[in-house]
């Protein structure tokens, strides 16, 4: 197994895991556990341990990314699933409490419900944006477009 690392800048890494990586998060960084055919491991468990995430396959803990939590974090871990909305699901820093974040596909009571919360808080943010605009709006006595 491998840790691929995608920069922000769209560049490419792979680190052999052996045994237990920790790495620390890379600005706008997405990482993800791949096989030997660089194919992203679905059966991964993830779990937030303060700033840092585990990663966890086959109940062995093979990788740790420190400060993935931390205040301004803008890095992802690739889950490789494929949520509700046709998407990869890639989960992000933002509140989640500590503990198990994502499990693999066998526990898809807990994926269910984290995708539906996923869906729900991108509905939340899509909604405020759409009061955000319709308030500025407002302010500039403009009327409001039709939908």
């Amino acid at each position: 197994m491998k840790l691929r690392v995608v920069s922000s800048s769209g560049q490419i890494s792979y680190t052999e895991i052996n045994g237990s990586l920790s790495v620390v998060a890379e600005p706008g960084a997405t990482y993800a556990v791949v096989d030997e055919n660089l194919q992203v491991v679905d059966d991964v468990v993830l779990t937030r341990d303060g700033d840092a995430l585990a990663v966890t396959v086959d109940g062995e803990v093979v990788a740790q990314v420190d400060e993935f939590y931390a205040e301004n974090s803008t890095a992802a871990f690739d889950t490789g699933t494929v949520g509700t909305s046709g998407e990869t699901v890639v989960i992000t820093p933002s509140a989640i409490a500590e503990g198990v974040v994502w499990e693999a596909a066998g526990s898809s009571s807990l994926n269910t419900a984290l995708l539906g919360w996923l869906e729900l808080r991108r509905l939340l943010i899509t909604s405020r944006e759409v009061v955000a605009v319709a308030q500025k709006l407002k302010a500039l006595r403009r009327p409001l477009p039709r939908l």
